[in-house]
Parts: structure tokens; sequence; C-alpha cells
């Protein structure tokens, strides 16, 4: 298996564990890792497998994830707290996507760095990405990953 594979697998058991229905919204390739979310999620994969996974969303969806992640509580705006829900779930995702790859060898992954903003673009690396679209909602993830 391949990260390709692995993150829709590791998506669709983590979201419904919040509350979330998840579609899958197409699989498409681009030249460099970027992204223009309003909320990123970078994390660093080390050792056994080099490269950044990205997951951008918008700012409602990253309140709604972060509100089923805290018991239904009612996230009004990205405060810490907020924050932390989200960069846990990158952890959550990336962490059982590893997994789920079955590799012998050891997959370090990075903590989590959450980025937010309304006019922002990421730039992370100029190697060729895959991008993993869902629909959850009305809104839509993209999980974003190059490798070395």
């Amino acid at each position: 298996m391949e990260l390709r594979d692995t993150i829709p697998l590791a998506i669709n058991e983590i979201f419904p564990m919040f509350g979330l229905s998840v579609q899958d919204g197409g699989v498409m390739e681009q030249a460099s890792l970027t992204s223009a979310n309003q909320v990123n999620v970078l994390i660093g994969l080390t050792e056994g497998l080099r490269g950044n996974l990205l997951i951008g969303l918008s700012r409602p969806l990253a309140m709604q994830i972060a509100s089923g992640m805290m018991g239904g509580m009612e996230v009004k705006e990205m405060d810490m707290m907020a924050k932390s829900a989200i960069g846990e779930l990158g952890n959550l995702v990336s962490a059982s996507a590893v997994l789920k790859l079955g590799s012998e060898r050891t997959i370090q992954i990075s903590p989590p760095t959450v980025a937010i903003g309304d006019r922002m673009f990421l730039m992370i690396s100029r190697a060729p990405s895959t991008v993993i679209q869902f629909q959850v909602g009305q809104e839509r993830l993209a999980v974003r990953f190059a490798l070395e």
C-alpha cells in the first residue's frame, strides 16, 4: 500500500468518531506542495519515509471538527483549544495512514504545525504532490502530501 491508499482509509475511520460523514472527492497531482486554505495542519514525515503531509480545510469545517473532537462543545472561533484539536486531527490522520502502510521501516511523524489565516498561501515544497480531496457536509477537505 501507498499513502494515496492509506490516507482515505484513515479519514474514513477517524471522522465518524466525531460524528462526521465523509465522501471521497477525488485525487489529483500538483507540481508542488501548496495550500490556500484558511486552516492548515502540516506534519513532517521522517526516517523511513521522508516528506510532508498537509491537511487543508475551511475555518467553518475546522470549527465543526474541533467541536466533534471536544464532545460537541460549541466552537465559535479558532482559539487555542480549537487549534489544539485540529493539530491532534493531523496527528490522528498521519499516524493512522502511516501505520496502515504496514511498513517494516520505522516512520516518524513530527508534531503538527497549525497555520490559520484568511488570505494565506503556503508553499511547503517544490516537490510534486498528490492531493486527496474529501467532501464533509457542504465543505471540502484536502490532504496533500509530497515525498522525497
